[in-house]
């Protein structure tokens, strides 16, 4: 982001562990108090954090929701792709490989209040129960994203169902994952969808242990974010952008190697 200095933009990160609603709203009183023009939030639908968003459009700061977004009425602009089509996505393409026969969906998400979660499990549960009726969804497990709870919930979850035929993580921790598949006594083969192209996933398809990845372009977000803060900052009408759409990659299609600043782990 050196590039941004031409133009008098500082930039600064605070990072954040998964989930943690206080360190979030602790965070957003602090840069309460140091004044920034425009912040960039990956959001959570917790009325924990509406005081200190309040206090901040209060006093002037610009808010944009990134990747997860915030309530509508907290913030001036969302940078991120349709979750709910995504959730559709990658249901279309999990039934499908199913082939019309019967099957079983174990559901795994970090937390609901993630509105990213929640829009991608509406989405797919739209197209399953719709279009593919015969296929049975099975509660939803949450592991706040934490790779070692997902191994943990996805293979207690095989060795008490062994009639699993796919599993959709709909958020991050696919370490835990990949993981638990790697270690099954079941040799029967799952077919498995996750969210965000990173080495490790890359690595999973390549190797057979994941069917698909469906990728954000977490580098586009964050140019896009970074250009409508200025827009707004700068009182301009913001520049028409076209709608990001995800990418869904197989192992066959994979891009070149490449560092890609994922929300793996959310900030």
């Amino acid at each position: 982001m050196s590039h941004l200095a031409a133009d008098q933009i500082h930039v600064d990160i605070i990072e954040i562990g998964a989930f943690k609603t206080a360190a979030l709203k602790q965070s957003l009183l602090s840069i309460a108090n140091a004044k920034y023009d425009g912040i960039a939030v990956v959001g959570l639908q917790t009325s924990v954090i509406t005081q200190p968003l309040n206090t901040l459009r209060k006093q002037g700061t610009v808010i944009v929701g990134l990747i997860s977004d915030l309530p509508v009425e907290q913030r001036e602009a969302y940078i991120g792709i349709d979750n709910v089509a995504a959730g559709r996505t990658a249901a279309r393409l999990t039934g499908r490989a199913h082939a019309q026969k019967p099957g079983r969906i174990q559901l795994i998400a970090g937390s609901l209040e993630a509105r990213d979660h929640q829009d991608r499990l509406i989405g797919f549960r739209e197209v399953i129960h719709v279009d593919f009726p015969n296929i049975e969804l099975l509660p939803t497990v949450l592991t706040r994203d934490d790779a070692d709870q997902v191994h943990h919930a996805v293979s207690a979850a095989l060795t008490a169902d062994p009639a699993v035929t796919a599993i959709y993580n709909v958020g991050a921790g696919n370490t835990g994952l990949v993981k638990a598949l790697k270690h099954r006594s079941e040799k029967k083969r799952l077919f498995c969808t996750v969210h965000e192209l990173v080495p490790h996933t890359r690595r999973a398809l390549i190797n057979k242990h994941l069917d698909i990845v469906i990728d954000q372009r977490p580098e586009e977000e964050i140019e896009r974010t970074l250009t409508i803060l200025k827009a707004l900052l700068d009182n301009r009408m913001l520049p028409p952008l076209q709608e990001l759409v995800p990418t869904i990659y197989v192992r066959d299609n994979l891009p070149a190697a490449y560092h890609n600043p994922s929300p793996e782990n959310r900030h």
